[in-house]
């Protein structure tokens, strides 16, 4: 037998008849938040639908969700009993990171702000109450993963949504 059969017929690791195994798809974590880019104006620019667009439009996007879910509650139970207040902050900072101007635009913002807020109280409903949704493998529970949510806001949070109210 010469050097290339030999080293042909020993024991293979894989068999025939094996599938390779599909790698599983990583969960979302907790979004980082835009970097503070000091000089660089980032502005937004809308289509004739007020949805934003052009180069900062991700960031937009990424940053809306990360102060909506920083500064308003989960155990806030609508939009609308979020207070002026914290609307007033949110639409400043944006105002603000994105050099808006148009004040006509108040409203488009705070929209998006209710939007990606309720998306985020209900990834944590199916995610970790519900368990319809995947989560992190390791099991960390949100109070571990998000900082403004401690294990009294959790164990609230999850009252309220497992009540016989939020059921219907």
């Amino acid at each position: 037998m010469d050097e290339d059969q030999h080293a042909n017929s020993g024991p293979s690791n894989k068999s025939p008849n094996q599938v390779p195994q599909k790698q599983k798809k990583k969960p979302r974590g907790p979004t980082k938040g835009i970097k503070s880019m000091p000089g660089v104006p980032r502005i937004i620019e809308w289509d004739h639908l007020d949805r934003p667009t052009g180069k900062w439009a991700t960031d937009y996007k990424n940053h809306i969700g990360e102060i909506s879910r920083a500064k308003v509650s989960i155990l806030i139970r609508t939009w609308e009993d979020v207070s002026q207040g914290i609307k007033d902050t949110l639409w400043e900072d944006v105002k603000r990171e994105f050099h808006i101007t148009d004040e006509t635009k108040k409203e488009v913002v705070l929209k998006s702000c209710d939007k990606r807020w309720r998306e985020f109280k209900s990834r944590l409903t199916t995610g970790w109450i519900r368990g319809t949704r995947k989560r992190p493998k390791d099991e960390k529970m949100p109070y571990d993963l998000y900082s403004y949510i401690t294990k009294d806001i959790w164990k609230e949070f999850v009252k309220i949504r497992t009540s016989e109210e939020a059921e219907v």
